[in-house]
């Protein structure tokens, strides 16, 4: 059985706030993709998973139920 290559990291995440929300945005690895993992934090080092895989190549992604004025990290993979 040979080595499974995993894709390159996403690049270039934007997040967009919207009301109590983000619109996450950003450029798929040149390898196809099928899901991504979704996480986000308050304090950039301790993680919450929104989604462990969207199931989906969609580069595109909102997070809703946050709390406007806040200040949240997030990551994809």
């Amino acid at each position: 059985m040979g080595a499974v290559a995993l894709p390159a990291s996403p690049g270039s995440l934007v997040a967009t706030p919207g009301n109590a929300s983000l619109v996450l945005t950003w450029s798929a690895p040149q390898e196809p993709v099928t899901g991504y993992r979704i996480e986000y934090g308050t304090d950039g080092s301790t993680w919450s998973v929104l989604s462990t895989n969207t199931g989906s190549s969609a580069t595109t992604y909102t997070v809703t139920g946050l709390t406007n004025g806040s200040s949240y990290f997030v990551r994809v993979s």
